[in-house]
């Protein structure tokens, strides 16, 4: 029995709009000659999602569909993780689109680290494509590449990374269900803080889709609170693994980021008072993290400056700032 170098998982969610895309990419990775297995996961679609790709994929070798109740894209990735059978996984979604040649030569020309973060575009939704902010050198360390990552002087995504599976599986990583919202991040932070061997590579493996229908674009509800609890499972990881005052200063101030990001996101989509969000903005854990809070770039000042006015005068916020940025997004 052939084994695939390469395990693809694809969560898959009432998305028949995107079974073009995802056809499309299938058959780019196998004209790469890249030997890869794709995991298609049905996590309760009620579309024709299934029904249009298992009809475009008829006669495919190394795809296997599998089907579950509705439960979300982190049990879809850990149900696919179950049945993948290659030394390497990438996880990607149905909208994205994958450079497969760069990763076939990336491995032609040895790859073994536990991860290998690529770079990659930012594109979609009328924006202008862009590429991640990505170092020009190795870091040797991947305590640096852990700073780094979580400072975000170097931007990762989930679906720019090549597991090792082996890795994956002897320190049971998998992503945390109870999550709607930070679950890649989490993820992401737990892998590098088990991992003994990282590599980065400046290929642009991946474009990122922006999609107004994601989850990160819509007027926030209370479930928005749970990229501060993934945030601080992220936390205890990275104290647990190293006694670090440095790490711990930026994550304090990544917590900080969290929740200006709900501040920023919560009242400018705002369709509506949520209770638990304005307890949690209201709270004291809001204007502590925000004290250990250091911008890095102006965009950072303009942000932290205005979620400073919330925390001193949030009704006078409400009325000035959110009219405001909400002018400054249509733009």
């Amino acid at each position: 029995m052939h084994v695939p170098l390469i395990s693809v998982i694809v969560p898959i969610y009432n998305a028949e709009k995107h079974v073009a895309n995802l056809v499309a990419q299938i058959e780019s990775c196998r004209s790469s000659s890249l030997s890869a297995e794709f995991i298609l996961v049905d996590d309760g679609s009620s579309d024709s999602s299934m029904r249009g790709l298992v009809a475009s994929l008829k006669g495919f070798d190394l795809i296997k569909v599998l089907k579950k109740e509705n439960g979300g894209v982190s049990s879809a990735r850990n149900l696919g993780l179950q049945h993948a059978k290659g030394d390497y996984v990438i996880f990607l979604d149905v909208d994205d689109q994958m450079n497969w040649r760069a990763i076939c030569s990336s491995f032609q020309a040895g790859m073994d680290s536990d991860i290998t973060f690529f770079s990659y575009w930012f594109g979609g939704a009328g924006r202008k494509a862009r590429a991640a902010r990505f170092p020009s050198q190795n870091f040797k360390e991947v305590r640096l590449i852990l700073r780094a990552v979580l400072d975000q002087s170097l931007q990762v995504h989930i679906s720019s990374a090549v597991y090792k599976r082996e890795f994956l599986e002897i320190n049971s990583l998998t992503f945390c269900e109870a999550l709607s919202y930070g679950e890649d991040n989490e993820f992401i932070i737990r892998s590098l803080v088990a991992a003994r061997e990282v590599m980065l590579r400046s290929d642009k493996i991946l474009t990122y889709m922006f999609s107004p229908e994601s989850a990160v674009n819509k007027a926030p509800d209370e479930r928005r609170l749970d990229t501060l609890i993934a945030m601080k499972r992220a936390f205890n990881a990275v104290e647990s693994g190293f006694q670090d005052l440095e790490l711990r200063r930026i994550m304090r101030s990544r917590m900080a980021l969290n929740y200006m990001n709900i501040v920023h996101d919560y009242y400018s989509k705002r369709a509506g008072p949520v209770a638990s969000i304005d307890a949690a903005l209201e709270g004291g854990g809001c204007r502590k993290a925000l004290k250990a809070f250091r911008p890095r770039t102006l965009g950072g000042v303009i942000r932290f400056l205005a979620i400073r006015a919330y925390v001193l005068a949030p009704k006078v916020y409400i009325i000035t700032a959110v009219p405001f940025l909400r002018v400054v997004r249509k733009w």
